[in-house]
């Protein structure tokens, strides 16, 4: 099949449709899609270098990690910069530890089988080579729509405890594309400083990697915080 091609537009609309299903303001789902493509352009850069070879794997995790932290204390703020550290650290080496594998990994394969598998992606309308997609333009955008997510439900709780609030409330989007973990807690109210047993892991809010849990519980995530 030929190769999807995924300019800038075509990433943005994409992004946009995504956060249309996120249960906030207009004007939070603007900021939400304008940060999942600035995310979407560090993650087309760190592919690159990985493409070219030009760079030690640990040069890759540092250049990721300074622009997530970047970016998130852009929009959180420096007095929440603790989390913004641990969080960049975290997924910045995630990011990089699969993408290493898979893609290396996935053009192993396909020069060994006839016949190459392709993912489809039914919401977007996306089908993809699965070699290519490790280091794709589709690929850096579902990440950035994924770190983007986590950046505001993170803004969320931080301006819920500035404001005084003490309790929040785990939401999901109630259809049928909800993970039966994350069904399991919607609507479940605990106080403001918990956190929520999802599956195995444990979350301050959705979207939250920096307390060790479980990426199945992460990616393409929807849900979002009500905290009063």
């Amino acid at each position: 099949m030929a190769t999807q091609k995924f300019d800038e537009l075509n990433l943005f609309k994409i992004s946009t449709k995504w956060f249309e299903g996120v249960d906030v303001s207009a004007e939070e789902r603007k900021r939400r899609v304008q940060l999942s493509m600035d995310y979407c352009e560090i993650m087309i850069m760190l592919f690159y270098m990985i493409v070219e070879e030009q760079y030690e794997k640990q040069e890759c995790v540092a250049f990721a990690e300074e622009r997530l932290k970047v970016l998130a204390e852009r929009d959180l703020g420096r007095e929440n910069i603790a989390y913004i550290n641990e969080w960049s650290k975290i997924k910045a080496k995630d990011i990089v530890d699969e993408t290493y594998l898979k893609y290396e990994n996935e053009i192993e394969d396909a020069l060994l089988e006839s016949e190459e598998k392709v993912l489809k992606f039914e919401e977007e309308g996306v089908e993809i080579p699965e070699s290519e997609y490790w280091t794709s333009n589709f690929r850096a955008l579902k990440i950035g729509i994924e770190l983007s997510q986590t950046v505001y439900n993170f803004k969320e709780l931080s301006d819920a405890l500035d404001d005084g609030k003490t309790r929040k409330v785990w939401m999901t989007e109630a259809d049928n594309r909800v993970r039966s973990t994350h069904e399991a807690i919607h609507g479940v109210d605990i106080p403001i400083n918990e956190f929520f047993t999802v599956g195995n892991s444990q979350m301050l809010m959705p979207g939250d990697t920096a307390h060790g849990a479980e990426m199945s519980e992460i990616a393409n995530c929807r849900c979002h915080l009500v905290c009063y």
